[in-house]
């Protein structure tokens, strides 16, 4: 091997080092923080809102939720569009089953 192709090995699995640290990250940090977040606003908020203001704090928990909802759906249709007949996964993988390699 040349010295040319050691760092190429060594950029990889530098590339795949970064991207293990990120989803570790992801799983450890951001994920359960999130969950502690969502159990904050669903269970301990709406027990300290009084009581003359629940109907309110329903009605915005409602409209936040509904909006979360359009976002992640819209998000699903554009990642599924995207991933369409064109997309190079797609490509890639009928040209490996086309040439049987």
């Amino acid at each position: 091997m040349t010295s040319l192709s050691h760092v190429c090995v060594l950029i990889i699995f530098l590339l795949q080092g970064a991207k293990a640290s990120v989803a570790m990250f992801l799983l450890i940090g951001l994920i359960p923080f999130l969950f502690g977040v969502l159990l904050e606003v669903i269970v301990l908020t709406p027990l300290r809102v009084p009581l003359n203001q629940v109907r309110r704090f329903i009605i915005l928990c409602f409209a936040m939720f509904t909006d979360m909802f359009v976002i992640l759906s819209v998000s699903c249709l554009l990642l599924v569009a995207r991933l369409g007949p064109g997309c190079h996964v797609h490509q890639n993988q009928h040209r490996l089953n086309f040439h049987g390699t």
